[in-house]
């Protein structure tokens, strides 16, 4: 009998299991990061009281949204000892930029660190012989 949908898309397979929390929780620690970027570029915190432009404000965030970047990615093909990984270098980058813009990085850490319980606790049980 032929299915009406004989192969299941990269979209159906997302939302097919519990994968999708941790994919959106990375997702939104990406956006956070960028949110940011466009923050910055409306308080003047730079040396000499002036505002980064947009790609100084990018600049800034690449480090840690690179990091968030790569935690979609392990969300996204269910790696969660890279998503792990990944928390873990932007929880690093949050502690230390923490002297001058580090904590504001903090939401996009404790994003990617719920994203990894996400995973972990969405991942099939191993069959223990």
């Amino acid at each position: 009998m032929r299915t009406l949908w004989p192969r299941m898309t990269p979209m159906r397979r997302l939302f097919a299991d519990d994968r999708w929390v941790a994919v959106v929780l990375a997702t939104a620690a990406v956006g956070w990061c960028l949110a940011l970027a466009l923050l910055m570029t409306q308080f003047p915190f730079m040396r000499g009281g002036r505002q980064p432009s947009l790609l100084e404000a990018l600049w800034l965030v690449s480090i840690p949204g690179v990091g968030a970047l790569g935690g979609v990615w392990a969300a996204w093909n269910r790696r969660p000892v890279l998503l792990g990984l990944a928390a873990a270098f932007v929880g690093l980058v949050t502690v230390v930029f923490g002297f001058s813009i580090g904590s504001a990085f903090t939401p996009s850490f404790g994003l990617l660190a719920w994203a990894t319980f996400a995973t972990v606790s969405a991942a099939p049980e191993s069959k223990k012989a």
